[in-house]
């Protein structure tokens, strides 16, 4: 009998836990896309852009790959910065369409990944192209939805 009382409660409490949960509800208007874009994703950017190309001084051209283990690691978090960060724009706070919008953040996250990769393995030339690849889909978020507030401001006009 014993067994069966406990088989029974067992039973209980395992289709109490397949019952449906509420769904979790996120926050994601703490601070506005503009903040987060400004203090976060190009924070981030910052030094893994900092980190490919040369300069040129009067002993000749440099790389500009980071010469200390404190800024490979600097390097190194701002693109993992931005790959998260591209996460958090797929929050419902933060989308502004559905295609486009999650296009364009899985394409920076994708870049910020191949960008922490490039700066792990040291690779001056990976790092050039990973660098280049995630400014390019910055700018091409960017021109996209600044010509969408156009036409919206074109028909409201």
């Amino acid at each position: 009998m014993k067994e069966v009382w406990l088989a029974l409660v067992g039973a209980g409490v395992l289709l109490a836990g397949c019952q449906k949960q509420d769904a979790v509800t996120y926050d994601t208007t703490t601070y506005p896309l503009k903040r987060v874009m400004k203090n976060v994703i190009d924070v981030g950017a910052k030094p893994v852009l900092a980190a490919q190309g040369t300069y040129t001084d009067a002993t000749g051209e440099h790389p500009n790959t980071p010469t200390t283990e404190d800024g490979w690691m600097a390097a190194e978090s701002g693109a993992i910065i931005v790959a998260e960060a591209a996460n958090l724009l797929k929050l419902p706070g933060y989308r502004k369409d559905e295609a486009e919008w999650s296009k364009f953040a899985d394409v920076l996250h994708d870049r910020a990944v191949d960008a922490q990769k490039a700066i792990a393995s040291r690779d001056a030339k990976a790092i050039e192209q990973a660098g280049s690849d995630l400014y390019q889909v910055c700018e091409d978020c960017h021109a996209h939805y600044a010509r969408k507030r156009k036409e919206a401001a074109a028909k409201a006009g």
